[in-house]
């Protein structure tokens, strides 16, 4: 994790405020069923960025960036332009140290968390998501969350 100790991210008096970027999926195409209320992207963004600011405000953390996508059915997690950028330009520079995700609401497949959670890994950037915080797959209650979930 750097020089940073997430797991400790309630504990912010002593440090500066942890840097977090909301990182939003949604799916491309506006969906217009009636039975299932529709889909519109930008609304269901803002949706998981309401949820995530409230995250960030509760740890005291601070809010440094967005970054969004909108996904296909059969686009690769890795290539999606904004998580290519964030990994790129954000993660490298240090200037971050967690990536927040609503994972109940964002449009991840199964796999696609581990997947994300490994490659911020290896940056040094830890993922968040609201209900849980920062993910520990050695917490058994988010290993468990996450197999269930996706």
């Amino acid at each position: 994790m750097g020089t940073r100790n997430l797991a400790a991210a309630g504990d912010t008096d002593a440090l500066a405020p942890l840097k977090i970027v909301f990182y939003g999926v949604a799916y491309r195409h506006r969906i217009d069923f009636e039975s299932a209320g529709g889909h519109d992207p930008q609304r269901h963004l803002g949706r998981q960025k309401a949820s995530v600011v409230d995250m960030v405000h509760r740890h005291r953390a601070r809010l440094v960036a967005e970054v969004t996508d909108t996904r296909a059915e059969t686009d690769v997690l890795l290539h999606r332009p904004g998580l290519s950028y964030l990994l790129r330009r954000l993660a490298v520079t240090e200037q971050i140290d967690a990536v927040a995700v609503d994972l109940e609401t964002a449009a991840l497949r199964t796999g696609e968390v581990t997947e994300l959670q490994q490659a911020l890994r290896t940056h040094g950037v830890q993922l968040w998501a609201p209900r849980l915080g920062p993910i520990d797959l050695s917490n058994p209650v988010h290993a468990l969350y996450l197999r269930i979930c996706f």
